[in-house]
């Protein structure tokens, strides 16, 4: 494989190049081969690259070799491509002299924008050409071999950051200013700063700076988003995120905080929109798909109970089931919300369906309790499932709760009750007046 590079570039490859190690991490050998060719090609020299098949003896070898070069795959096993980032980025945060891409199998947008906000300098989506990889790797290398005096300022500026190093961040930070006419940069860094000092409306105030400079800097929208959060200003969070969402894809490192901004503006349609990535992207993180099916759950829940959207409801809570992982607390908010709104055949599902795999949790043996007590004709019954959890020292105050009401409808003694108040206030002081009130 011969490319014939200008000669300006080739010298400056070869200047970037020399000292440097080279770490491919990937489980398909095809394209191990293939990379390791063309970095040859641009004249990485073969003795100092080092292939490897998992995240562990990547980590092993950046370590011991301090590697400035790496391509990874995306999915490494338990572990994936951020990590060995994150991993690369504490050895080097300075960046200026390092390049980091990313090969993957995963082509949705989603899987690519989780990479804009890092230090990743290519993403590239399989299937590919040899061409295609070998023009994204030239790519790469051209823009780093060719930064700009403020570029490699802003290289530094973040190196700090990571550090913690605020006072030289900001000394960073008044050396960029003479180094550009674009600053969008700067004022991004400076926000940076403030918001991990803690002072969110300095962050806000050199973040909106910064978008004078381009209302389409993504870690910008980002940061003032975070930071509308942070201030509890969940109107503006919102704004934030659409204008944020209508520039750039979804990333999926940002469904968490994006849930919880359309939870705390209660645009419980638009988790529905978000929850699409569950189709686009088919092995999320278990994290990000507990954030999805617990939001789709609180949609759900809003929805139905509120009689809004009815049709929109019972798809939300139907995902929310698909994507719980078996999440008690998903599986449960979603068999109360169908209890609640008397949809007994779903809640009665949901009870079946989940008995085997989460029949052990108190928080799903009170819920089969809460159903069998809307359910059941036989008040009775209730009482013995009730005591048995008792005894089974599971004496949540919603347990009392409807043993009380049982006892009252069965019109049992009112010493019967009376036991069973006191027991009730004992267990939970703090809502005696609540269970006490079942005596009047």
């Amino acid at each position: 494989m011969e490319l014939n590079l200008e000669k300006d570039l080739q010298k400056k490859l070869n200047d970037f190049f020399k000292g440097k190690d080279a770490v491919i991490v990937d489980p398909t050998t095809s394209t191990r081969s293939t990379i390791k060719k063309i970095l040859n090609s641009l004249g990485f020299p073969l003795s100092s690259i080092h292939i490897v098949g998992d995240f562990y003896q990547a980590a092993e070898i950046v370590r011991e070799k301090m590697a400035a070069i790496i391509f990874s795959a995306g999915d490494l096993g338990k572990k994936n491509a951020q990590d060995l980032l994150d991993l690369h980025v504490d050895l080097i945060p300075n960046r200026e002299n390092c390049v980091f891409m990313v090969v993957s199998k995963q082509n949705s947008e989603a899987s690519a924008a989780s990479y804009i906000d890092t230090e990743v300098d290519s993403y590239i989506c399989q299937p590919f050409t040899t061409v295609t990889l070998q023009n994204a790797i030239i790519e790469a290398f051209t823009k780093k071999v060719n930064q700009t005096r403020y570029q490699r300022e802003v290289c530094k500026i973040k190196s700090h950051i990571h550090k913690n190093d605020f006072e030289e961040a900001l000394v960073g930070i008044d050396n960029s200013m003479q180094l550009s006419d674009d600053l969008v940069w700067t004022y991004y860094l400076k926000g940076l700063v403030y918001e991990k000092q803690g002072n969110l409306e300095a962050a806000r105030e050199e973040y909106q700076v910064a978008l004078s400079y381009s209302e389409r800097h993504f870690q910008t929208l980002t940061g003032l988003m975070r930071t509308y959060q942070g201030l509890r200003q969940y109107g503006d969070a919102y704004s934030a995120a659409n204008a944020l969402l209508s520039r750039f894809p979804l990333a999926i490192n940002q469904i968490p905080d994006l849930i919880r901004i359309c939870l705390a503006n209660r645009k419980f349609e638009d988790l529905e929109k978000l929850s699409l990535v569950l189709n686009q992207v088919p092995d999320l993180s278990e994290n990000i798909r507990k954030y999805i099916s617990a939001g789709l759950a609180m949609c759900g829940k809003h929805l139905l109970i509120s009689n809004q959207s009815k049709d929109i409801a019972l798809r939300s809570l139907k995902r929310a089931l698909e994507s719980s992982d078996d999440n008690v607390h998903v599986v449960v908010t979603v068999g109360r919300t169908y209890l609640e709104c008397n949809y007994f055949n779903e809640a009665l599902h949901v009870a079946n369906s989940y008995e085997d795999k989460l029949g052990d949790s108190e928080e799903f043996k009170i819920f089969e309790l809460e159903l069998f007590y809307q359910t059941s004709e036989t008040k009775g019954q209730v009482l013995t499932l009730g005591n048995e959890l008792l005894q089974k020292n599971i004496k949540r105050p919603r347990v009392y709760e409807i043993i009380i009401q049982a006892s009252i409808e069965l019109k049992r003694r009112n010493e019967a009750i009376e036991q069973l108040v006191h027991d009730a206030s004992s267990e939970h002081p703090n809502l005696k007046s609540f269970f006490q009130s079942f005596l009047n």
